[in-house]
């Protein structure tokens, strides 16, 4: 083997080991853009005006919708919740410029966010940003898979996708007319007749929706191809994006391994899988079938369509594939447990933390963050709140979420409490000089009546942490 190329190997395995090692005591959260970015908010607002520029005359009966999506993307950019970490924004930002430059694409879009979520989601806004995930980036293997998600935005917004969808709706006022219907069938004041119309209506918006969906992947493997990237990518990137269950790794009960402690062993009751009613999808949301909303055609048609129109090129490009690091992704991972938290999903958060901590045992900050779930759910039980931060309904959850669902929603009050404090009370699980594991642990112990227990955590705060954060809390109690 040449010098030259064991030497590569030697850094690659380091920089491997290097990742890893980073996340194995903590995490340190990600810096985000925010209102002191003045230039990037000065280069939003600049986009309005571009956008109704380039639009023209066709703009006008839509202006307020486009003014809208400059404002929501303003809003979280002020709310904190687009990443500014250059290894993530470089790889978003290198994978555009090559896919721009390479197909020359002369009007482009103004700014790539990469939004803190737990969803797997890319989207094209009107405005003309492009937003991709934090829950996206984290499932992606490879550049050319990234590529090809960046390549279908791309061509979304080459085409003016969505403002035509807006223009149509627009003209055919399908949406005012179906609030309108809606409320004269409730009063029993509709023709059959006229449901019938409204429903073809629908489906017709809907199916035009699809069509465009499937112009844009079409699109994006001719994007691919110019680019150099592999276009089988085009096909791994939809089954990821599908979530299939063939595509993840099943873990099974094996996901909660992290809730295993020796005073207090995980009981696989807890887990037990609810009713398969929570499971079901709606077959009619009142008189509309639940697909003629859909805005995204089946995946499998979607994968079907590109292999039909690029047979030889998809299935047998053997172009090189350059992996995605470890590190991106988990950062990328750790990031939307953070966003889940913060949008009171807490399953899942919980199953995104309880994977993490399966690779990272004692990382500390998985450690509050899953405490901090037990310990919200329990509160949000008492405050009868539990439906807004844990749904019911799991229609569409991937195996190992759905089960993390099913335990949280098994888990009596108590069991919560007492699994919440002999997990992080576990010395792998407790950092003894963060302050807010005593503060929490403390908490558990106040709620779950072990007052002898939380006046020694009080006293051993109060000694090492003489000045501390939450001393006046530590007092009162």
């Amino acid at each position: 083997m040449p010098c030259h190329a064991l030497i590569t190997i030697l850094i690659l395995g380091l920089s491997s080991i290097l990742a890893h090692a980073q996340f194995d005591d903590n995490y340190i959260q990600r810096g985000t853009y925010d209102k002191s970015d003045k230039e990037m908010l000065l280069a939003i607002d600049d986009r309005y005006e571009i956008q109704m520029a380039r639009m023209g005359a066709s703009a006008f009966p839509i202006e307020n919708r486009i003014y809208e999506a400059n404002e929501a993307i303003k809003e979280l950019f002020k709310d904190k919740r687009f990443i500014k970490d250059p290894p993530l924004n470089y790889l978003l930002e290198k994978t555009y410029q090559r896919l721009i430059h390479s197909n020359r694409l002369e009007c482009t879009p103004g700014s790539l966010f990469l939004l803190r979520s737990p969803v797997v989601n890319a989207a094209s806004s009107i405005e003309g940003s492009i937003i991709f995930t934090t829950g996206l980036l984290s499932i992606l293997d490879n550049e050319s898979e990234l590529a090809f998600v960046v390549a279908h935005e791309l061509a979304h917004y080459e085409r003016n996708h969505a403002a035509i969808k807006l223009l149509g709706a627009k003209e055919s006022n399908i949406e005012a007319e179906t609030g309108r219907l809606l409320g004269k069938t409730l009063k029993g004041k509709v023709r059959v007749k006229r449901i019938k119309e409204i429903i073809d209506s629908n489906y017709e918006s809907s199916r035009f929706g699809r069509q465009i969906e499937i112009e844009a992947d079409s699109l994006a493997v001719l994007f691919l191809d110019k680019a150099g990237y592999n276009t089988k990518s085009a096909e791994t990137a939809l089954d990821k994006l599908d979530l299939r269950e063939d595509v993840w790794p099943i873990l099974g009960n094996d996901i909660f391994t992290p809730l295993n402690t020796p005073r207090y062993p995980f009981d696989p009751l807890w887990a037990a899988e609810r009713s398969a009613a929570f499971q079901q999808e709606q077959k009619f949301i009142l008189f509309f079938k639940a697909d003629s909303i859909a805005s995204h055609p089946e995946t499998e048609k979607r994968i079907k369509e590109i292999t039909w129109d690029f047979a030889g090129l998809v299935e047998s490009d053997d172009r090189l594939q350059q992996v995605i690091s470890d590190e991106i992704r988990i950062v990328a991972r750790f990031e939307s447990a953070i966003a889940a938290f913060e949008d009171k999903q807490f399953d899942y958060c919980l199953y995104h933390c309880l994977a993490l901590k399966r690779q990272y045992p004692e990382n500390k900050f998985l450690s509050k963050m899953i405490t901090e779930i037990l310990v919200g759910v329990y509160e949000a039980r008492r405050q009868q709140l539990e439906d807004e931060y844990l749904p019911r309904l799991t229609t569409d959850y991937k195996a190992d979420l759905r089960r993390c669902n099913d335990l949280l929603h098994n888990l009596k009050d108590s069991e919560l409490l007492d699994l919440a404090f002999h997990f992080l009370s576990y010395s792998p699980n407790f950092d003894k000089e963060n302050e807010s594991h005593y503060y929490l642990l403390h908490k558990i112990c106040v709620l779950s009546h072990r007052n002898e227990v939380a006046r020694k955590i009080s006293e051993s705060y109060l000694e090492k942490f003489p000045d501390g954060e939450f001393v006046k809390a530590m007092k009162a109690r």
